[in-house]
């Protein structure tokens, strides 16, 4: 019990506050969205510097094999 207040009362006034401030539940929203938008271009952005890591070490094995006497 919190000022007066008991546990149950304390939640419900909490999911009834999250549940009609459309502002906090649109920035939440936002946020995931912005979350998951970086993320994405995280994952692609390592994606491609992995492939030209295997592509420069495909080329250097291709000058070692190429040039053995």
């Amino acid at each position: 019990m919190i000022a007066g207040f008991t546990s149950d009362q304390i939640r419900k006034r909490d999911f009834e506050y999250v549940m009609t401030d459309k502002t906090s539940v649109k920035e939440v929203l936002t946020l995931h969205l912005k979350n998951f938008v970086l993320s994405v271009a995280c994952r692609h952005a390592i994606k491609q510097n992995i492939l030209k890591l295997m592509e420069a070490s495909f080329q250097r094995i291709k000058y070692l094999f190429c040039n053995v006497p």
